[in-house]
């Protein structure tokens, strides 16, 4: 929001005079920064990020507003049913202990976390762990390297933190089975969430399969779920589903979400649990799977078509110790599944023992 020499506004003005975009997000261990610029306005660009990174003024009335807009984003959250949902099957996936750095608080913690953040934290956070003597470089376009280096060499030479880095890793167990509902009054729709948890991480055998498992389940607009329950039956407003792994850790998860008139949820249930049983007792067709691959890997030549596709995934491969020909591997694993693999995987991991399914709206609502 700041540097040293710059202002707010100056900042501002000195990235849309350079023609250039700069972003920062962050979560647990993790600081990210994205920024796009044009050949010519790189070195001043690169300047500007040094600036951020190296000299940041970290002024009290930025944070000020910061909180403001969180706790205000939050406190509209404690009742909204999508918000709810999120935050309970986050928790039960990490259900860590309230005093480690890894925990998920509720809403309400989250609201008091932020509006006891202190400037005097901020900064100290800054200097005790900020640094580069770990991370992920990733510069994609038409620059010249060598210049662009030695920039980056010296912008972040003699950068280390004062506290020793440690990689915060994770682990999954199988969730025990339950199924909650959260009552969110005068909310015109309704969420329904759902999530299994797996010690398995994106190297493991099973991981292609269960990509496909996914892809087919409710990760298109051509799945089961999409075709049942949004295009037949006409429940739902929005459904998908989710699976993500870990590259480093046993850690991956699959979520599913749908939006729902308040009053068709207990159809909306039965839907679902209908379409998971089917397929596992059925399994897939070779036909069904061929689409499936094909439509997904269609979607990952698109996504490395991509500058911000490509750079995240390269950072993250990057991160993980291993190259683009990861990902080349991988296509090649999904290519060669067979029906009757996609099928055990689903009758492996599909496990309704562990399924963990929350519903939150205001189910006082007569049926439409």
């Amino acid at each position: 929001r700041a540097t040293r020499q710059l202002s707010r506004q100056a900042l501002a003005d000195a990235l849309d005079k350079t023609n250039t975009t700069l972003g920062a997000s962050g979560n647990v261990g993790v600081a990210t920064f994205n920024l796009r610029t044009k050949r010519a306005n790189l070195p001043a660009a690169l300047d500007l990020l040094r600036q951020v990174l190296r000299e940041p003024a970290l002024p009290a009335e930025e944070l000020d507003i910061l909180k403001r807009q969180v706790v205000s984003g939050l406190e509209e959250n404690r009742t909204q049913p999508t918000a709810l949902v999120d935050n309970f099957i986050a928790r039960k996936l990490r259900p860590y202990p309230q005093d480690d750095v890894r925990y998920e608080p509720t809403l309400e913690e989250s609201i008091e976390r932020c509006r006891a953040v202190t400037l005097e934290q901020v900064k100290a956070l800054y200097e005790q762990y900020l640094g580069a003597a770990r991370g992920e470089l990733v510069i994609i376009g038409d620059f010249d390297e060598p210049a662009v280096t030695t920039a980056m060499s010296q912008m972040l030479a003699d950068w280390s933190a004062r506290q020793p880095y440690e990689r915060i890793q994770v682990s999954a167990k199988p969730l025990q089975s339950d199924d909650q509902s959260i009552n969110t009054p005068d909310r015109a729709n309704a969420q329904y969430g759902a999530a299994l948890a797996y010690a398995i991480s994106d190297t493991d055998a099973d991981y292609p399969a269960l990509v496909m498992v996914n892809r087919i389940l409710g990760g298109s607009g051509t799945s089961r779920l999409w075709t049942r329950v949004r295009e037949t039956e006409g429940l739902s407003y929005g459904v998908r589903s989710a699976f993500a792994a870990s590259a480093l850790d046993p850690y991956a998860d699959l979520t599913i979400s749908a939006i729902v008139n308040p009053a068709n949820m207990p159809k909306l249930k039965t839907t679902m649990q209908e379409e998971l049983a089917k397929l596992t007792d059925k399994g897939v067709s070779p036909d069904e799977l061929k689409r499936a691959q094909v439509a997904w890997l269609d979607q990952q030549t698109v996504a490395r078509s991509q500058d911000a596709g490509l750079a995240v995934t390269l950072a993250r491969d990057l991160y993980a110790g291993r190259t683009i020909r990861h990902e080349a591997e991988l296509e090649e694993k999904i290519r060669g599944l067979t029906a009757d693999q996609v099928t055990a995987a689903a009758k492996k991991y599909l496990d309704p023992s562990h399924l963990v399914i929350v519903t939150a709206g205001d189910f006082g609502a007569k049926a439409k």
